[in-house]
């Protein structure tokens, strides 16, 4: 069994490779970090079930669109901060900056997402969008 701080590297690493993965708009390498079915959940939009792969490469496709079509490059995670619900449960609150192709910042968000282990690795359960203004988990400033 592991110790809590070496399951928190283990999820912040998947974190990591997560974003890589989605910053080379690899909807297939970044499908690999979610876990049929997953959620995304907003005020806005309730909540959205991707449960199958067609599924999520219309989700990505959509996503990708959407972000490009607003200048974006890439997303780099300024802050991330992790907290396990139990060894194989965990909440990941992260501080994304989206940058243009030339660095400067188009956006600036927190995303909360939950993880779960399934036996073999990490994967993604939720996808959660903090609103402008709010802080989300634990209140800690942007």
């Amino acid at each position: 069994m592991s110790n809590t701080q070496e399951i928190v590297r283990e999820v912040e690493t998947f974190y990591r490779a997560y974003l890589d993965a989605f910053n080379r708009q690899d909807a297939d390498g970044y499908a690999r970090f979610m876990d049929l079915p997953y959620a995304l959940i907003s005020g806005e939009g309730g909540v959205v079930v991707c449960a199958t792969e067609p599924d999520h490469q219309r989700l990505a496709a959509q996503l990708y669109a959407d972000l490009k079509a607003r200048g974006w490059a890439r997303s780099d995670a300024d802050r991330v901060r992790i907290s396990l619900f139990g060894q194989n449960h965990a909440l990941i609150v992260s501080d994304i900056i989206r940058r243009r192709a030339d660095g400067s910042v188009l956006q600036k968000n927190r995303f909360c997402y939950t993880a779960r282990h399934d036996g073999n690795s990490w994967k993604m359960i939720t996808y959660l969008p903090v609103a402008d203004g709010f802080l989300g988990p634990g209140n800690f400033p942007r």
